[in-house]
């Protein structure tokens, strides 16, 4: 099943991006890009899974790097750099 949706396992489970973003190139080929917001209540096990996954990680918020929202348009400037 998790083929089928372009999911990736980690040690049996199933990694579930906090976001997927579907790209449209230019000749039409369609991608995916699997997105993570990392926050300060992961722990070296969820950061080595998620990145184990291939899913790209972003911090949010200010410089003591806690948190952040979708809707932080810092957060959304780094993602689509």
């Amino acid at each position: 099943m998790a083929a089928v949706c372009g999911l990736a396992q980690d040690e049996g489970r199933f990694v579930f991006p906090d976001v997927r973003l579907e790209i449209e190139e230019a000749d039409g080929r369609v991608g995916t890009m699997d997105l993570e917001l990392v926050t300060e209540h992961y722990h070296r096990g969820h950061l080595g899974g998620k990145s184990g996954a291939g899913l790209r990680m972003f911090r949010g918020g200010g410089p003591s790097g806690r948190g952040g929202t979708p809707q932080d348009e810092r957060l959304m400037r780094k993602v689509l750099r």
